[in-house]
């Protein structure tokens, strides 16, 4: 009786231990990141244009993952606007590839 008890104990000491681990990790950590392409997009065509925070939005969503082409399309159009013609090519040609069909201007 003695060894099973102690197994219990050992084994619900290991149970806590984790579930308090668990609980210490922060649910967005765990939850991985979240892209907001819609946001992104709605911001894009706001004047004058929240630069940082578009790309900030359109980072999270690579990170995250994502295979939407706006992320891209919008990254290369930011890209041209800003005068840098290679990353500009790169990341609408990376959107084209992902929707080689899709009639936007911009592709």
């Amino acid at each position: 009786m003695l060894t099973y008890r102690s197994l219990a104990r050992g084994i619900c000491g290991a149970l806590l231990s984790l579930w308090v681990l668990v609980g210490a990790v922060p649910s967005h950590a765990s939850s991985g990141q979240k892209c907001e392409i819609d946001e992104a997009q709605r911001l894009f065509g706001q004047q004058p244009r929240p630069t940082a925070t578009v790309e900030g939005l359109l980072a999270d969503c690579v990170a995250a993952g994502s295979t939407d082409y706006r992320i891209y399309m919008l990254m290369g159009v930011m890209a041209r606007d800003a005068g840098d013609r290679e990353h500009a090519i790169a990341d609408l040609r990376k959107a084209h590839e992902i929707v080689p069909l899709e009639p936007n201007p911009a592709l």
